[in-house]
This record gives C-alpha cells, structure tokens and sequence, in this order.
C-alpha cells in the first residue's frame, strides 16, 4: 500500500507524473523496436525530467546523409542499429531539474512575497496532478506549497506561508 500513497522523495508513488515513452523513428514514423511490436518502453518522471527529445534509432530506415558521424565508421551503415542488439535502441533526451527554490515561493521567481500566495492557494486548493497551477507555472514544483515541511500540502502549512510572508 506504501507505493501509492505518494511522495516528494523522487519516486512516483502516487502514479500521477510517470510517462511513458512515445518514441517514434524521424523518417518512418514507426514505433516498433524488434520486428512488428514494441519491444521496450523507458519511463521518466515528469516532475524532475522534461523530454527533450525521443526517437526509436533505426539506422535502415534513416537516409544515409542524416545518419550521425559515429555510425558512418561502421561497415554497413544502414545495418548499424541493429548490430549491438537483437532490437532497435529507444533514445530519450531529458533535461533535469537543476533549480531549487525555497519553500513558499510558489511562483518559482526566487523571492517569497505577496506574488507567491495565488499559486499557494492553487496548489493548497488543487489537486494531483495540479493542472490548473502547472498551466500557470510549467517550471515550477507543486512542492513549494508544502511550507512547513512534513510531505503533504495541507491547512498546517498556512500558518508557515504565513510566517514567511511576514504576516
């Protein structure tokens, strides 16, 4: 039961921000890796990786002109995809999160202020996945909201927004 439950330690136990992959190949447009099936799918989370690029890597079906410097060397170029493994290579691109913020500043703009309670009070009134304050600030973690620090967004964090805005 504890792995639904959910959390903010960088697992996706409450299944609400893990994505799977819906790689395609560039040229061909399909998603199979081995044969006429998709053999592998790669998960990321949402909330610490953005995708910023997935593609199913078939070197037989990717003009000779576009394929990357690295498998020119190869013998047979075209062949190259699928010589290391039984099956085509899924590629996924992420970028992680490398900003943090303080707690409270619910905006993401690196100050805690009277510009941080609306987004306080979408996240407080919201809930999974927080569509509403994620359309507003893409780049921001619903997490900021938990203010007092005890892994849930709830009434007892009022109290310490509060206190941080000075009130």
């Amino acid at each position: 039961m504890a792995e639904y439950t959910g959390g903010s330690d960088g697992t996706d136990r409450d299944r609400t921000d893990s994505t799977y992959d819906t790689a395609v190949h560039y040229f061909t447009g399909s998603r199979n890796t081995k044969s006429s099936s998709k053999l592998d799918y790669l998960a990321r989370q949402d909330s610490i990786a953005t995708l910023r690029l997935q593609f199913v890597f078939n070197t037989s079906g990717t003009p000779t002109g576009s394929l990357p410097p690295e498998v020119l060397y190869f013998a047979f170029p075209s062949g190259a995809s699928g010589t290391a493994s039984d099956h085509l290579p899924v590629i996924i691109d992420v970028i992680l999160c490398t900003l943090t913020y303080e707690p409270g500043d619910c905006n993401c703009d690196g100050a805690i202020n009277g510009f941080d309670i609306d987004p306080f009070l979408l996240v407080l009134g919201g809930t999974p996945p927080y569509t509403d304050y994620y359309a507003l600030y893409p780049d921001c973690d619903h997490m900021q909201a938990d203010v007092n620090d005890d892994g849930a967004i709830n009434g007892f964090d009022i109290d310490a927004f509060v206190a941080l805005l000075g009130g």
